[in-house]
């Protein structure tokens, strides 16, 4: 399951949100890619918005501590242009999170 309908994409979020464990009521996270705010504050508000969602939710953790290391070395970064003809061009960057 991933969470990517409650970001605000049109920020440059690359981020990926998953669903990584359900054990009972212990509801375990993945993060993929960077974030506009910082993982640790991600991770909060996906609890936040399972929570309200979900009473029976008692919590939400990371499945790995390294997920939550915002270092930029920890990154690796691509910056990717897209043609959509000649007269619209885009540019993006995508970043993962070495161990991804």
């Amino acid at each position: 399951m991933q969470f990517s309908h409650i970001f605000d994409t049109e920020v440059g979020m690359t981020g990926v949100a998953e669903l990584a464990e359900v054990d009972g009521p212990f509801v375990k996270i993945r993060l993929k890619g960077r974030f506009w705010h910082e993982r640790s504050l991600v991770l909060a508000r996906l609890g936040n918005y399972l929570k309200e969602r979900i009473p029976e939710i008692l919590e939400v953790d990371i499945e790995d501590e390294k997920q939550l290391d915002d270092s930029p070395e920890n990154f690796l970064c691509f910056r990717i242009k897209i043609h959509y003809g000649a007269s619209c061009p885009a540019t993006t960057t995508i970043c993962v999170l070495k161990s991804d």
